[in-house]
């Protein structure tokens, strides 16, 4: 890995959040997810670790930000 500084890292990191979270409000969930380390693991709820955790964590998160009826986005639980 390259000998980055903090200032550097912080501003890589923000630079791909932000492609992320394009990638994600554009509905390209398989762009988004490679923007997590492979191993990440979703904090929000009890989750996977991997792109795949990640992968239907942004899925049901898209699907209740899409629906038209109330959503609890705290537990984000997704339909079966």
């Amino acid at each position: 890995m390259d000998n980055l500084n903090k200032i550097e890292i912080a501003a890589r990191n923000k630079a791909n959040y932000l492609k992320a979270k394009e990638a994600f409000n554009n509905k390209r969930v398989d762009e988004c997810i490679l923007f997590y380390a492979a191993d990440h693991e979703v904090k929000s709820k009890q989750s996977e670790k991997g792109r795949d955790g990640i992968r239907k964590f942004l899925e049901c998160f898209q699907f209740l930000l899409s629906s038209q009826g109330p959503c609890d986005l705290l537990r984000l639980e997704c339909p079966a």
